[in-house]
């Protein structure tokens, strides 16, 4: 058909190439596709990180806790040293005491 020509119902006038169309969907599709394995990618790295990050936290954690652990168990032990040093001061005064006593 040219310009000025006279059409009927049912004629052609226009036929679109789907050829370019096509190649671009596959490009898009193509980089859609990329953009989405890029996304899970760094999503399941971030996952490893806090991850490897909440590891951390808890291998820090016992560490403290072992740390207070042994601290405390040298507190306990300082106190009960103490607390016997006492006893044993109080019981040699007894034992002078009750020595004066006797010779009383």
């Amino acid at each position: 058909m040219q310009d000025g020509d006279r059409v009927k119902a049912g004629d052609i006038l226009v036929q679109l190439d789907d050829t370019v169309t096509r190649a671009n969907l596959a490009i898009v599709t193509k980089g859609l596709d990329e953009l989405a394995a890029r996304k899970a990618r760094l999503e399941a790295g971030a996952t490893a990180r806090i991850h490897h990050l909440s590891a951390r936290a808890v291998a820090r954690a016992r560490t403290i806790h072992r740390s207070h652990l042994r601290s405390a168990r040298g507190a306990s032990v300082s106190l009960r040293r103490t607390a016997r040093s006492g006893q044993k001061a109080q019981l040699q005064q007894r034992i002078a005491s009750l020595k004066d006593e006797i010779i009383v």
